[in-house]
């Protein structure tokens, strides 16, 4: 049964048989050995999938006459009926002279913009001729390139790293100076841009560099991490790192905010963490929501594990590990993996410490905590949907806005990329799986912070992935799930907790009623 939203609807159904078959519907994009669309040969691989709430799938891709010396390359971006060429080998490549080669970092944003890092195949002192560039499709927007003065440093640019892409258009990056000695100490600065620059310099704000001074940790900043986040209110989140403080392994580090051309400190190891009653020594991971709320994970000096909360400067935990883990019987031993909605829900990997209790075999899990609840998603002692065996291990573990999980799990037979969001577990692909000619052998999930544009899960929960098939062929692939109604009782179709996932119903769903018991559905208006 399959219907279209957008109409008033009151149903009064008779029970029917759910179906326990996968879930949703496949669609493969494209395939190793298909013409290569505006290369020269076919499909020799495909890289950085990443998919937006217009269900918009950005890649890069590269053809059968590829070489190491002469790649042949692109970037692309769907569309309904076609693919859309961003950047291709062999074109211009502006700000850098020569013609573009290589490409890397995909970014997409509900917009449709995307941006990437590209080089000209020229090396100088080792180190290879960089730019960035956005793009919707027509012609390429330098936002800063190799050889610009670095606002704040001494010096030009030389080497990118990292790309944040917002909602609202804006792009934040590192670049560092070096002469490609390979010196960790090299000076560096976070910029955000929202424009294309000129030829000749940035045209950015800084947001910090490493001579501007450290707030609250002191001194100037050391490094900069390259993991900057923002949100669609212009507000930047970023790590810095100081030269000496009193912990245990002699550097500082702070977590700040930067908006409006201010910087704001959330939390430093100057701080103690709350519950584990120990300073911060190490930062892991860090989000910003629309309300400009900090969720981070971090790891105290005496190595306890938590993740917190910072909101108008007051800190609290969300899960430490003093907690017990859901469904598996221990306390927490310690949290990676972790991935951040908008909403604030936070989504882990940990372990129960069993192994550390004569146990002959650690316990692993997948696991969420939003509004004081921790839920298990996942665990080792559950069978895996489609494949027959229970989890063995989780990877790659990303969230959309509204918390809809996306996760890899495997199994001593076989590898599985599930959604969930607490309730339902739903087999997105599976190794086995007939896609094409063949079935798949391996599956490639690439995950990433949804709040720097490089997500491979939508609001919609469709799902964007790497295939490589039992004939050595590489797919490039998305799934959409079905939404059934899964409340037993009469209610709203307007309600996303009424439909699998959590999702609200849209035109990209197949929609189902079937339930055990007759029930009234009413709306929407």
């Amino acid at each position: 049964m399959k219907f279209v939203s957008g109409f008033a609807l009151l149903l009064l159904l008779a029970p029917q048989t759910r179906s326990l078959a996968q879930d949703g519907n496949t669609r493969l994009i494209t395939l190793s050995g298909d013409l290569a669309f505006d290369l020269t040969g076919n499909y020799k691989d495909f890289f950085s999938p990443v998919i937006n709430d217009s269900s918009t799938v950005a890649f890069s891709a590269t053809s059968t006459t590829s070489t190491t010396a002469s790649p042949v390359q692109a970037i692309y971006r769907t569309t309904p009926s076609a693919l859309l060429t961003i950047a291709k080998s062999g074109q211009t490549a502006p700000a850098l002279g020569e013609t573009l080669k290589t490409f890397s970092d995909i970014r997409l944003n509900s917009s449709g913009l995307v941006s990437f890092f590209a080089t000209n195949g020229v090396n100088v002192n080792n180190l290879p001729k960089t730019a960035l560039y956005t793009s919707t499709g027509s012609a390429l927007s330098t936002i800063a390139s190799y050889g610009q003065p670095a606002p704040g440093l001494t010096g030009n640019a030389t080497i990118f790293a990292s790309i944040s892409l917002s909602d609202s258009d804006s792009v934040a990056f590192k670049a560092l100076i070096s002469d490609g000695s390979g010196d960790t100490t090299t000076p560096n600065g976070l910029y955000l841009s929202n424009s294309a620059t000129s030829i000749t310099s940035f045209n950015t704000s800084t947001i910090a560099t490493t001579n501007n001074t450290a707030p609250i940790i002191g001194g100037l900043f050391t490094d900069l991490d390259t993991t900057v986040v923002q949100n669609n209110l212009g507000t930047s989140l970023f790590l810095g790192y100081g030269a000496t403080n009193n912990t245990t392994d002699n550097t500082a580090a702070g977590l700040y905010s930067f908006s409006n051309n201010s910087t704001t400190t959330i939390v430093s190891t100057s701080n103690t963490a709350p519950v584990l009653n120990s300073k911060f020594l190490i930062f892991t991971a860090w989000s910003i929501t629309p309300s400009n709320i900090v969720n981070f994970s971090a790891i105290t000096e005496d190595y306890q594990k938590g993740i917190f909360s910072s909101n108008n400067g007051v800190t609290t935990a969300l899960v430490t590990t003093n907690d017990l883990a859901p469904n598996l019987g221990g306390n927490f031993i310690g949290f990676s993996n972790t991935a951040f909605s908008a909403s604030g829900l936070v989504a882990f990997k940990s372990a129960d410490g069993s192994l550390y209790n004569n146990d002959t075999k650690e316990h692993f899990g997948v696991f969420t905590h939003s509004n004081g609840v921790t839920r298990a998603l996942a665990t080792t002692h559950q069978v895996a949907p489609q494949i027959g065996s229970n989890f063995t291990d989780f990877s790659s573990i990303e969230t959309n806005d509204i918390g809809t999980v996306a996760f890899f799990g495997s199994t001593a037979t076989g590898s599985v990329l599930c959604l969930s969001d607490g309730q339902d577990l739903v087999a997105a692909a599976f190794t086995s799986q007939i896609v094409s000619t063949s079935t798949i052998k391996s599956i490639s999930f690439s995950s990433a912070n949804d709040s720097d544009g490089a997500s491979g899960i939508n609001n919609l929960g469709q799902v964007v992935y790497l295939a490589t098939l039992a004939n050595n062929n590489k797919s490039l692939l998305t799934f959409t799930p079905t939404l059934h109604f899964r409340t037993p009782s009469s209610g709203s179709w307007s309600t996303p907790s009424n439909w699998t996932l959590s999702l609200s119903p849209a035109p990209v769903h197949d929609l189902v009623v079937d339930p055990s018991t007759p029930l009234t559905i009413t709306g929407p208006a």
